[in-house]
């Protein structure tokens, strides 16, 4: 900028003195002074001009350099992002999976007739519902086997009863008859 503004005050300065002089002092000031003079406000102006080009394509390369720096951040973080979301899925289903799988061996168990097997459904409040209703079930079916023990039981020595006094009757009648 100082070189410009130097170079215009030359040229002003020549302009002043070729304003002054008559005609042909005019043209012959203009040929030997003003024109170079004006042709070095000309080299000015243009290495100004380059100047001020290269540092517009180093500041467009500087903003391309962060341009590309934030796309690979944007897709660092996306991957981030998204191995997280898998990792999160993973767990989550393995905290539900694992108490489901849980709750169905214990139900297979209990429908193949174990009923003295050990339910220990945890996990969230849902699977702990499951869990309990799970033994709720299984000391109902321990309830009933055991009235249709009692039940068996009671059927099969009211049967052998009926059997030992139907033979006593016959024994009777026998000795009667």
């Amino acid at each position: 900028r100082v070189k410009i503004r130097q170079a215009v005050e030359s040229f002003r300065r020549e302009e002043e003195n070729v304003m002054d002089a008559d005609r042909e002092t005019a043209k012959q000031l203009i040929a030997e002074h003003s024109a170079p003079a004006l042709i070095r406000v000309q080299d000015v102006l243009n290495s100004f001009t380059d100047e001020q080009k290269a540092l517009m394509r180093s500041d467009l390369d500087g903003i391309h350099d962060q341009i590309a720096l934030m796309n690979e951040l944007e897709w660092t973080l996306l991957l981030i992002g998204l191995l997280a979301g898998i990792i999160l899925a993973f767990a989550v289903t393995r905290s539900i999976s694992g108490p489901v799988n849980k709750a169905v061996t214990v139900a297979d168990a209990i429908a193949g007739g174990d009923l003295d097997t050990d339910i220990d459904v945890g996990g969230t409040r849902e699977l702990s519902i499951l869990g309990a209703a799970l033994r709720t079930m299984r000391d109902s079916l321990r309830k009933r086997e055991a009235e249709s023990r009692r039940h068996a039981w009671l059927t099969d020595g009211q049967r052998k009863l009926d059997e030992v006094m139907r033979g006593e009757k016959r024994s009777e009648r026998r000795r009667v008859g």
